[in-house]
């Protein structure tokens, strides 16, 4: 049995080397001034439907990724998440 399906390996492998093109383009942490190695992609609007659309992403560094999840507030005063309600809603109206 399967981990994953195979349309979901496919999207997974096609991730991690977006990931990392898109944190060679991004090596500093967009977060501010922050200046810190980017090590991570964050997902403004979700992974779930919008893994591989770079519109959404942000590079962050380890420190500002972890508090983008522990201070949500934080982390939407600096565009980060998405408003409260807004939970992919402005992704999908980008589609339209």
């Amino acid at each position: 049995m399967r981990a994953v399906s195979k349309k979901r390996k496919t999207e997974n492998d096609i991730y991690r080397e977006k990931r990392k093109t898109f944190l060679a383009k991004h090596p500093f942490c967009q977060v501010g001034r922050c200046g810190r190695k980017a090590a991570e992609v964050h997902h403004t609007h979700g992974r779930s439907h919008l893994l591989n659309d770079e519109r959404y992403w942000k590079a962050l560094c380890r420190g500002h990724h972890e508090r983008t999840h522990y201070d949500p507030e934080w982390a939407r005063s600096r565009g980060l998440l998405p408003p409260k309600g807004g939970w992919l809603s402005s992704a999908a109206d980008d589609e339209s």
